[in-house]
This record gives C-alpha cells, sequence and structure tokens, in this order.
C-alpha cells in the first residue's frame, strides 16, 4: 500500500517538506515525528498554541497536523492563526473530538482532512502526502498566475509604449513650434502613464543654474506654485542632472524633490507620494528635467519602471528633435524665424487663406538709416538693436502671428486672418513701439541716447494678387515708398 502512494506521487521525493506536529501527548507527538521523519520530512513538534505561534514565526511549514484540544486554545483558533501567518500551508486535524460543528468550521478554514484518534499512521501519511501535494499544486498555480498576470501587465505597458511612440512620432513631424511641442508630448505621455499621474516638463537655465516649470498637466494651481522652480543640482532632480540617468523614488524622506533656487529651502508637495525624473539632454547639454509624479504610495514594478525609462527617452528625444527642428528655421542673432522657414510659413498661410476665403496680409519692416548706427556705434550695438526691435514684435505681435528676419535689418510680419486696413493699424502700433525705444550706447551718461525709427511696407491676399510672389512684391513697393518719402511710416500697397 505505502509503495502504492510512492508510485503515484514520485514526485513528492524530489522535495523536502517542514511539517508543524502540535500535540499535547508526548509519545504521539514522538510518533508522528518519527512518521514524517521516516519520509524525508522535517517535523516541527510543538506541545501547545503558544510554542506552535513562535514556530510559525519563525519557520516556514507547508503541513501542520494539530489536535483539537490544547492546554491553551483549541485547534480552530489555531487553524486561523496559521492562515492568517502562512496561508499556503495544509492543515490535517488529528483529534479524539468529533462534530459537525467542528467539521464545518474546518472546511470554512480550509482544513484538508479530520483523522480520528487513535490515528493509523499508514492512513496519516496517505492523507500527509495528498495535502503536501495539493499545497505544491497550490503554489505552482499561483506561481502560474502571477507568470500570467505578469504577462498581461508587460502587454498593457508595451501597448501604452507602442501607442505614445506612433503618436509622439507624429506630433514630431507636425508640431513645429518646440513651445507647441511639449504639451502635446506632455499629454500623450501622461496617456501612457495613467491619468492619475501629474507630469511636468522643467526648463534648464543654466546661467541662472536653475530649473524653470515650462509645461505641465494633471497638477492643481498649488501644485504648479510649489513646483514652478528649482535648483539645478539639489534633490533627487539634481541627482538626476547630474548622472544623467532616471531617477525614482517612493518616498521622499531621505532626499527632497528639489530645492528652491539660491536656497536650501527642500520642494516635495505632500500631495505626491513618490516620482520619476528623467533627464532631457542634448549631446553635452541638459535642456531641462521630465518629472512623473504620483499620488499613490507603494513601490513600482519592474515593468512600471522599464515603461517609465521608455517613455522617458521617447520624450527627450522628442524634445531634442523639435528643439533641433526649431534651432533649424531659428535665426541666431534676433531669435525669430529666418528666411527659409518665412518663405514655407506664407505659402502654408495663403493655402488655409484660400480654402477658407479669409485674408492675410504682409508687413516688410525694415530699420532707418541703420548702417549709419553700426558705422557710427560698432556692429555690437547694432545686434543689440536687431535683438531689441526684435523682441518688440513678438510682444506686440498676436500669438497667431508670425515675424522673421527677412535679411540684414529687414524683418517680415505675417497677419493670419486680418485685412488690409487692420494690417495697417497693427503695423502702425509697431512703429510707434519701435520709435519709443531707447538705447545706451556709451557708459557714459552724458552721451546722446541712440533712437531709432522703422519703415513699413504693407500687402493683402487676396487685395494685391493671389500668389505669394506678388503679395511680397506689393509690399516690397510699398517699403520703397515709405523709404522714399523720409522713412518711419506705414506705407499700404
Amino acid at each position: 500500500m505505502l509503495f502504492f502512494y510512492v508510485e503515484t506521487f514520485p514526485e513528492m521525493e524530489n522535495f523536502s517538506h517542514t511539517v508543524l506536529i502540535v500535540e499535547d501527548n508526548s509519545q504521539l507527538r514522538e510518533m508522528f515525528c518519527e512518521v514524517f521523519e521516516g519520509h524525508s520530512c522535517r517535523p516541527l513538534p510543538a506541545k501547545n498554541f503558544n510554542e506552535a505561534k513562535e514556530l510559525l514565526g519563525s519557520q516556514r511549514v507547508d503541513l501542520a497536523v494539530i489536535d483539537y484540544w490544547l492546554p491553551d486554545g483549541n485547534g480552530v483558533d489555531l487553524v486561523r492563526h496559521i492562515k492568517k501567518a502562512q496561508p499556503n500551508a495544509q492543515i490535517l486535524f488529528v483529534t479524539a473530538t468529533s462534530s459537525d460543528k467542528l467539521e464545518l468550521d474546518g472546511l470554512r478554514n480550509e482544513v484538508f482532512a479530520f483523522l480520528p484518534k487513535p490515528a493509523d499512521v499508514k492512513i496519516l501519511w496517505s492523507n500527509a502526502r495528498r495535502a503536501l501535494s495539493l499545497g505544491h499544486l497550490s503554489q505552482e498555480n499561483k506561481a502560474l498566475q502571477g507568470d500570467v498576470q505578469q504577462y498581461y501587465r508587460e502587454l498593457d505597458f508595451g501597448r501604452r509604449e507602442l501607442d505614445a511612440v506612433k503618436q509622439i512620432a507624429a506630433l514630431t513631424s507636425d508640431t513645429e513650434d518646440f513651445r507647441l511641442h511639449v504639451p502635446e508630448a506632455l499629454a500623450i505621455l501622461q496617456g501612457a502613464v495613467g491619468e492619475g499621474a501629474a507630469l511636468t516638463f522643467h526648463a534648464a537655465f543654466r546661467s541662472e543654474n536653475s530649473l524653470v516649470l515650462s509645461q505641465c498637466c494633471g497638477i492643481s494651481a498649488e501644485e504648479e506654485e510649489a513646483l514652478s522652480a528649482l535648483d539645478f543640482d539639489g534633490g533627487l532632480v539634481g541627482k538626476a542632472g547630474s548622472s544623467r540617468k532616471m531617477v525614482a523614488a517612493e518616498d521622499f524622506g531621505g532626499l527632497p524633490l528639489g530645492l528652491r533656487p539660491h536656497s536650501d529651502e527642500p520642494v516635495a508637495p505632500a500631495s505626491f507620494k513618490k516620482a520619476v525624473i528623467y533627464p532631457v539632454g542634448l549631446r553635452n547639454r541638459i535642456l531641462g528635467v521630465l518629472l512623473m509624479l504620483f499620488r499613490d504610495e507603494g513601490t513600482f514594478l519592474e515593468e512600471e519602471l522599464a515603461l517609465y525609462g521608455s517613455l522617458g527617452r521617447l520624450f527627450s528625444i522628442s524634445m531634442e528633435n523639435s528643439f533641433l527642428n526649431e534651432r533649424a528655421m531659428i535665426d541666431g542673432l534676433t531669435t525669430l524665424y529666418n528666411r527659409g522657414y518665412f518663405d514655407e510659413r506664407f505659402a502654408e498661410e495663403l493655402s488655409r487663406a484660400q480654402r477658407h476665403g479669409h485674408e492675410v496680409t504682409l508687413c516688410l519692416a525694415d530699420l532707418d538709416n541703420f548702417k549709419a548706427i553700426n558705422d557710427t556705434y560698432g556692429h555690437l550695438v547694432g545686434d543689440r538693436v536687431l535683438h531689441e526691435v526684435a523682441r518688440c514684435f513678438k510682444v506686440q505681435l498676436r500669438t497667431s502671428d508670425f515675424a522673421a528676419r527677412y535679411g540684414g535689418e529687414e524683418f517680415v510680419l505675417i497677419l493670419a486672418e486680418t485685412s488690409l486696413e487692420g494690417g495697417a493699424l497693427a503695423a502702425e502700433k509697431i512703429r510707434k513701439a519701435i520709435t519709443d525705444m531707447v538705447f545706451e550706447v556709451s557708459p557714459d551718461p552724458d552721451e546722446d541716447l541712440l533712437q531709432i525709427t522703422c519703415s513699413f511696407g504693407i500687402s493683402a491676399y487676396p487685395v494685391h494678387g493671389g500668389t505669394q510672389e506678388n503679395v511680397i512684391h506689393q509690399a516690397d513697393r510699398a517699403l520703397y515708398r515709405a523709404k522714399a518719402e523720409g522713412g518711419n511710416k506705414v506705407v499700404s500697397a
């Protein structure tokens, strides 16, 4: 009979099991220990409830063989304690007490079997083997379920990453303005990370050794204020920036999220319990840091960190590409768009105006007597004038308008959905703002201050033609007239 059991469960011999034996009768306790030792199991004898509890707290238990009546408690209470302390342990009751209530309580607490006293050792081992096999299969089943759950988690994280890659790739090709690119990219990442997460991009200002909040999503006004500026080298943010590696923190107890610039005051909003910080760089230059902030506590899963790392790399590459694209379109001195990009943008605006029946006004602007400024005060002053005039354009124009350096001291403005009359009013406003500008050209306060003027030539689509060449030509002729009439004026074609 024993041979039959061995042949039925040959795999059992490959496992070393620990059996807790709780029996106040010393002879029975010793007999049970001998039975399990004879079958390559390690017995843990206990004569009462308290000894059993101590063993459960320090030893792994695969099977518990317990009596119902114990000197300091009863078997059902011990069963509940076992299931709480070691949920995977199987349980056999060996007792002289038998009742429907006892068996019902035992079944409710997942007791494997009830064996009467005096116990038959063959029947005891037979039930023990089946209980241990069930426990082993249960463990394998849980492991398999864990593998399946991990597979689906990885599949879900992979799907989120793939969706983000597709959207970011489309965004990179569609969004040319770096400032517009960042919030859209953050929104895509938030969809991949999860709606409950907050994301921020802090732009780096090396000259001030600080990181300034550029864009964010999923945070409140108070949180935005708290995160408005961070020290470049402080806290977890500084750690990520200096190491050029992602930093994940499951609590802010040891190191704050960051420090305030020019201060040791820690920045760690109480609403966030953990964070991932990813440095966004371009070759040897840090453009900023991406923060993924979470309000829930707990440990990051490996799959989560892998996803956040991939999303951080994706965001960083996206920002690099957008930044480089923008740099290719930007005039280095004035930080306005350059002539090449103006040609593309104007063609797009005219095409859009044709489709929707809108008007578009074009302004050519030329600084008066600029050569004399360079000759008299030097090119450094001339460069400063160009830079400040460009800044004036940015301040005066609407967000839907467009300004570019056309060449030398000449600029071009595209006023979308604006009539010729409206364009003339906008140009006049800018002309006055430039006239009010004053430049100190010498450290000597008694020296004369430099004032500049600007001439404007204006044309519009469709009034002055349906092609890009015609509209530019008409604006150029109007600018020539403004110059010929003494400058510092706005002339319409």
